[in-house]
């Protein structure tokens, strides 16, 4: 497990006892949120959500019983994870009322779940991905326990485990870096905690490019085929959700691959021997799996096809307009949109504001994020440049409309936070660069067994 190495910093405590405090203070009225479904009965959930949560709290303890202050940012993510889904829940019924994506998935899982009772195998939907995996994912749990606070709080603690996998891969892949801010930002980023806690693809998603994550962390430091096996369930569920952001992954993952500045001699051989075919062809499969979910055979019927999606998201009260120009040029700012001036709902200031703040955090670490620029040659580093391009243009092109937008963009964050808590740029020594210069995954010296940095070197988990 993961050794205490250094003493959090001040602010690091003040914030998390500032987040314990107030998820304490908020506790009576998340929880009746949590189970207020005037649609649909209680039933079992009442008792199996609760006992779902304290094995999660249990299971968290395990992982960072070595560690006090880890312990406690991984309880109280969990904590805020069934805030967040209280919160939803008050927002779905209370703004909504059962209006949207979670409440559809949940009836239609209903549906389903008859359909399983009766058919058997044979209600199982064609195609297996997209919209009928949640849905049927959902109708299986429905058919065990018809509960939708049940179901909705699973879906939470599912992308909780997602979050800490992001947590996980980058203490792994960068062990100079702030793993605390790392673990305080992953955890308790409103939107993070609160779009991937409800019914729907988000959950699904955060959990498969978390397994992407920490399995390519887990590779990308020697020839490991149980890093890329994770690497690769993470890519088949990320796939099955959403097969277009699946490709993105599978692509990130073979630029990095093929691109950056592994370890030399046999051992760089066969990271690039085992890692490169399995991605290449786990590529292959995947886009083309995105490309019949899109429906684009060519380059000019995807344009259409984005174009067809903007037209469509555009509508509502959260949409915007712009030419496909325009909407590419700000694709950089995707993390800090809508800007104040944008905003034309009362939902949207919650986000234009997180926005902000997200603009101000990323000025105050540019020299983190200069730093991950100059050392662009790191295997994660470069996986995170090769996907948040991806998904910045992509998404700016075909997303015009800000709800949607700051629901989606949940996918990327966890990856771009990265960037933040890297060591500074003034610091001489690249990430993983031994005494002798040459590049060490891992940050540590392979003279005298020092760290980059002549300290003794941080051992870190592997699991």
């Amino acid at each position: 497990m993961m050794i205490d190495d250094e003493h959090p910093k001040a602010y690091q405590q003040r914030v998390l006892r500032i987040a314990s405090i107030l998820l304490m203070l908020f506790s009576p009225i998340w929880i009746l949120l949590m189970f207020y479904t005037p649609e649909f009965e209680l039933g079992a959930g009442i008792v199996l959500l609760p006992f779902l949560a304290v094995l999660t709290v249990v299971a968290a303890y395990q992982l960072a019983r070595r560690d006090q202050f880890e312990r406690k940012t991984l309880l109280a993510g969990a904590t805020f994870k069934l805030l967040c889904c209280g919160m939803y829940n008050g927002m779905v019924f209370f703004i909504y009322s059962g209006g949207t994506d979670s409440v559809t998935y949940f009836r239609t899982g209903i549906d389903w779940a008859a359909n399983f009772g009766m058919l058997g195998v044979g209600a199982i939907r064609v195609p297996y991905w997209g919209t009928p995996f949640v849905t049927m994912l959902a109708g299986i749990l429905i058919y065990f326990v018809p509960s939708d606070a049940f179901i909705a709080g699973t879906f939470a603690l599912v992308g909780f485990w997602g979050q800490y996998l992001f947590y996980r891969a980058f203490s792994i892949a960068f062990p100079e870096g702030d793993r605390r801010d790392m673990g305080l930002l992953v955890f308790l980023i409103p939107s993070l905690g609160f779009w991937s806690a409800s019914v729907g693809k988000e959950a699904i998603c955060i959990l498969g490019i978390g397994l992407c994550a920490y399995g390519y962390a887990r590779a990308s430091g020697q020839a490991n085929p149980t890093g890329y096996l994770i690497a690769g369930v993470g890519l088949a569920v990320t796939g099955l959700v959403r097969p277009h952001i699946g490709a993105m992954v599978a692509l990130a993952l073979a630029l990095a691959i093929s691109f950056s500045s592994t370890k030399k001699g046999v051992l760089g051989i066969l990271n690039k021997f085992v890692g490169i075919p399995l991605i290449f062809v786990g590529t292959i499969y995947i886009v083309t799996r995105a490309q019949a979910f899109v429906n684009a055979g060519d380059f000019s019927s995807g344009v259409s096809s984005i174009q067809s999606t903007q037209h469509l998201s555009s509508v509502g009260g959260s949409g915007f307009g712009g030419s496909l120009i325009s909407r590419i040029l700000f694709a950089p700012f995707i993390l800090f949109r809508p800007f104040p001036w944008e905003v034309r709902s009362l939902i949207m200031v919650a986000a234009s504001l997180e926005g902000a703040l997200f603009g101000i955090f990323f000025w105050l670490r540019r020299r983190n994020l200069w730093y991950a620029v100059q050392h662009w040659r790191h295997p994660f580093i470069l996986f995170i440049f090769a996907f948040s391009i991806q998904f910045v243009v992509i998404f700016s092109a075909a997303i015009s409309n800000f709800g949607i937008l700051t629901r989606e963009r949940v996918m990327l964050i966890p990856l771009a936070i990265m960037l933040t808590c890297l060591p500074r740029a003034r610091r001489r020594k690249a990430i993983g660069v031994s005494a002798a210069g040459r590049y060490h995954p891992f940050g540590f010296s392979t003279v005298a067994g020092t760290s980059p940095a002549g300290e003794p070197p941080v051992p870190v988990s592997r699991i």
